[in-house]
């Protein structure tokens, strides 16, 4: 008598100490586990690339000037939006205006220090000339302005002090060039940016900058250069005509 052929079970398959598989449900359960394996591959790539992206994303909006935090001048723009603007009589009050006046002064330091070291970024948070008109005026002197007028851009160079030579303050010392504008018979230590870093040393121009205290910020103006450029460009019928000259009686 014949017996029915069994099919063999997993366990009866092994060989060498390896499990042959003929079970239809561990085929099954096999290619399930890789498919799984391949899935989690598959997100963890995904992850990896969505994450190095948004890295990139980060330190791009952290590299905008725009982006730059200003602590001190964020929270005087607060202290002014409590007053009201146009201003109340709030800001006459001696507390608020005391207070005010303490946030000006901070601000005023954090933006000088900002003008030094990123100037495009300074001119990007500078307020208005309405805004600044608007405030008391006891704060306006520790507000930037708009300063235009005639005067020259100088370009000068900067060597270390002999104390400054030694390899400690080498890596250091800001050497280089350095910039000063006189404008209206006033003297400012220049910043610039754009196309006034290739502004070379002129003695009569008309300079267009944002000044705070001592110091102005160049690089959203046109430059000297640029409009004794444009002047040569153009027909003479287009020039604006030569001073008139005195005549001696």
């Amino acid at each position: 008598m014949l017996l029915p052929k069994k099919n063999p079970s997993p366990k009866e398959n092994q060989a060498g100490g390896h499990l042959i598989v003929t079970s239809k449900s561990v085929v099954t359960r096999t290619s399930f586990c890789c498919c799984n394996q391949g899935r989690k591959s598959w997100v963890f790539a995904h992850s990896l690339t969505l994450a190095v992206l948004l890295s990139a994303v980060v330190s791009h909006a952290s590299d905008n000037p725009a982006n730059r935090k200003a602590p001190a001048a964020e929270a005087f723009a607060a202290w002014v939006k409590r007053q009201g603007t146009p201003p109340t009589g709030s800001l006459t009050n001696a507390q608020a205006l005391a207070a005010g006046l303490e946030l000006a002064r901070a601000r005023a330091i954090e933006l000088r220090s900002l003008m030094e070291t990123d100037p495009q970024a300074f001119a990007g948070k500078a307020m208005s000339a309405i805004e600044r008109s608007q405030l008391p005026a006891q704060l306006q002197p520790f507000v930037e302005q708009r300063v235009k007028g005639r005067g020259s851009f100088s370009v000068l160079c900067v060597f270390p002090k002999p104390e400054e030579t030694g390899p400690a303050t080498a890596p250091t010392h800001r050497g280089g060039y350095a910039f000063e504008a006189v404008i209206d018979g006033l003297k400012y230590r220049a910043f610039v940016y754009g196309p006034w870093r290739n502004q070379q040393t002129v003695s009569d121009a008309e300079i267009d900058g944002i000044a705070l205290g001592d110091a102005i910020v160049l690089g959203d103006s046109t430059t000297p250069t640029s409009k004794a450029a444009l002047a040569s460009s153009l027909p003479a019928t287009l020039l604006p005509p030569p001073a008139p000259t005195r005549c001696s009686t």
